[in-house]
Order: structure tokens, then sequence, then C-alpha cells
């Protein structure tokens, strides 16, 4: 299964456009909030969002928990966790919900680590790049199940394809 991760958008369909003209095999959007509404009303691909601290209340839910072929995903603008601080709170967060994968926004820095067994990616934004990375980014998650496992591939792109030096990460679960 394959995913694109966005962020931040902030009200930039346009890039959101042109990063799914560039996939065709795009199975599933995850926006992790801040523009929310940029993805509400999308026909072309099923989505999830979440809310941002730049989103109006209650036009999504503060955090999604889905399931992508057995893996437990967290979804999370990471403002209510203070992810500009410290990832520590949502890190507590994904152990309590027994989350696999995290994906989260609110600092417009692109991240991918593993924590304690969790993986937790932050795709940067599509509006106003922070940190080291200069170009607005997202995420495409590739997802392979196989015999009671599951590979999981995430690969960090800047706005014209490229893939960012340094944000790939595979990881393989094994599932009971």
């Amino acid at each position: 299964m394959k995913i694109c991760l966005m962020s931040d958008s902030h009200g930039r369909t346009d890039r959101i456009d042109a990063v799914l003209a560039r996939y065709s095999d795009i199975e599933m959007l995850i926006h992790a909030g801040d523009h929310a509404n940029d993805v509400l009303s999308r026909k072309d691909v099923p989505w999830k969002t979440v809310c941002g601290n730049c989103d109006a209340p209650g036009s999504a839910g503060d955090e999604e928990i889905i399931d992508i072929l057995g893996l437990k995903v967290l979804v999370t603008h990471g403002h209510l966790y203070r992810v500009k601080q410290t990832i520590l709170p949502l890190t507590y967060r994904a152990k309590e919900v027994g989350a696999d994968l995290v994906i989260f926004g609110h600092s417009h820095v692109p991240v991918i680590l593993e924590e304690d067994g969790t993986i937790f990616c932050n795709p940067g934004s599509l509006s106003y790049p922070r940190g080291s990375v200069s170009v607005p980014t997202y995420g495409i998650l590739e997802v392979v199940p196989f015999s009671g496992a599951c590979r999981v591939d995430i690969q960090l792109y800047g706005m014209k394809g490229d893939p960012l030096p340094g944000f790939h990460y595979v990881h393989q679960f094994l599932k009971p």
C-alpha cells in the first residue's frame, strides 16, 4: 500500500495537487493538520486528516488511530504534545495507544526516527519549511505485507520529487 504523507499545507492546495499528480498509485493521503480543510473535499484519493493549531475547531479530530495492513498508526498534528520542544509526550501517547507508527506535523521540520520500536515521521511542511531543509517537503510511506510481517518504507521528498538525503527509513514489523 502506497500512502502520501503531508502536513502544514496552509492553503497551498496547488502543492498538494502537484505532489499527487506525480504518483498514479497513491492509495491514501494522510494530512497531519494545519489546513486540514485543504483535503476535506478531495475525491481523487481516500484521505485521513486531523486538526492542527491553525484549523477551525471541530473541522477534524485532534487525532486519528488507523489500521494500515495490521499496523496501528497514530496521526496527530503534534501541537497538543509540544513537539516543537520535545517528542517525549508524543512517545508516551504512542505507547499508551500501542502505535507502531506516528505521523505528526506542527514543527514544519522533517523527521524520521525510531523510539522503542515505534517509528515517528513528520513529513515537514508543504508551505513554510523550517530547520535544515529549506524546501517544501512531503513523504511516501509504503507498507508491504508478507507472511506474518510487514515492511515499512518511508522516504521524504522535496517539492520537485527529489528524495531528501538522510530521510529514508525501512523497518520490518513482525505481527502475531
